[in-house]
Protein backbone atom coordinates (compact mmCIF):
# COMPACT_ATOMS: atom_id res chain seq x y z
CA UNK A 1 0.00 0.00 0.00
CA UNK A 2 1.24 3.32 -0.90
CA UNK A 3 0.03 6.51 1.13
CA UNK A 4 -1.08 9.23 -1.28
CA UNK A 5 -1.90 13.06 -0.84
CA UNK A 6 -5.51 13.77 -0.78
CA UNK A 7 -5.60 17.18 -1.47
CA UNK A 8 -7.83 17.96 -4.49
CA UNK A 9 -7.42 14.56 -5.79
CA UNK A 10 -11.58 15.86 -7.16
CA UNK A 11 -10.65 18.75 -8.68
CA UNK A 12 -7.54 17.77 -10.55
CA UNK A 13 -7.44 16.89 -13.91
CA UNK A 14 -6.08 13.19 -14.29
CA UNK A 15 -4.83 14.61 -18.03
CA UNK A 16 -3.72 17.58 -17.54
CA UNK A 17 -3.46 17.94 -13.95
CA UNK A 18 -5.00 21.15 -14.09
CA UNK A 19 -6.39 22.02 -10.44
CA UNK A 20 -9.57 24.23 -10.15
CA UNK A 21 -12.78 24.08 -8.18
CA UNK A 22 -15.04 24.36 -10.61
CA UNK A 23 -13.64 21.41 -12.68
CA UNK A 24 -16.32 19.31 -10.47
CA UNK A 25 -20.01 20.95 -12.21
CA UNK A 26 -21.39 18.69 -10.12
CA UNK A 27 -20.86 15.80 -7.52
CA UNK A 28 -20.48 13.50 -10.12
CA UNK A 29 -19.57 15.29 -13.76
CA UNK A 30 -15.57 16.12 -13.89
CA UNK A 31 -15.08 18.67 -16.74
CA UNK A 32 -11.40 20.44 -16.84
CA UNK A 33 -11.62 23.91 -17.74
CA UNK A 34 -7.99 23.69 -19.00
CA UNK A 35 -8.44 21.39 -21.51
CA UNK A 36 -11.65 19.98 -21.63
CA UNK A 37 -11.13 16.23 -20.46
CA UNK A 38 -15.00 14.74 -18.91
CA UNK A 39 -15.44 12.25 -16.72
CA UNK A 40 -17.10 10.75 -14.44
CA UNK A 41 -15.90 12.44 -11.37
CA UNK A 42 -15.03 9.59 -8.90
CA UNK A 43 -13.51 7.96 -12.03
CA UNK A 44 -11.04 11.16 -12.60
CA UNK A 45 -10.41 11.06 -9.05
CA UNK A 46 -9.35 7.61 -9.08
CA UNK A 47 -6.70 7.74 -12.10
CA UNK A 48 -5.33 11.00 -9.86
CA UNK A 49 -5.07 8.29 -7.36
CA UNK A 50 -3.07 5.78 -8.76
CA UNK A 51 -1.06 8.10 -11.15
CA UNK A 52 0.00 9.50 -7.05
CA UNK A 53 0.50 6.13 -6.72
CA UNK A 54 2.66 4.96 -8.62
CA UNK A 55 5.23 8.05 -8.53
CA UNK A 56 5.42 7.68 -4.71
CA UNK A 57 6.08 4.22 -5.08
CA UNK A 58 8.77 2.99 -2.17
CA UNK A 59 11.91 1.71 -3.97
CA UNK A 60 11.74 -1.55 -2.14
CA UNK A 61 15.00 -4.33 -1.76
CA UNK A 62 14.46 -7.50 -0.81
CA UNK A 63 17.15 -10.12 -0.23
CA UNK A 64 17.90 -12.68 -2.50
CA UNK A 65 16.98 -15.80 -1.00
CA UNK A 66 19.23 -18.87 -1.05
CA UNK A 67 18.62 -21.35 -3.82
CA UNK A 68 17.05 -24.55 -2.68
CA UNK A 69 18.43 -27.31 -2.81
CA UNK A 70 17.46 -31.40 -2.06
CA UNK A 71 20.97 -32.34 -1.59
CA UNK A 72 20.95 -29.93 1.69
CA UNK A 73 21.06 -31.97 4.58
CA UNK A 74 19.85 -30.28 8.05
CA UNK A 75 22.30 -31.88 10.82
CA UNK A 76 21.69 -30.57 14.41
CA UNK A 77 24.33 -29.39 16.30
CA UNK A 78 26.05 -31.57 19.85
CA UNK A 79 23.97 -28.72 21.60
CA UNK A 80 20.61 -29.31 20.08
CA UNK A 81 20.56 -33.01 20.69
CA UNK A 82 21.30 -32.35 24.78
CA UNK A 83 25.15 -34.26 24.50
Amino acid sequence: MVKVNPKNTSRECSRCHYIDKKNRGSQAEFLCLNCGYTDNADRNAAKVIAQRASVNKPIVVRPQAAPCSSSWNYKPSALADGS
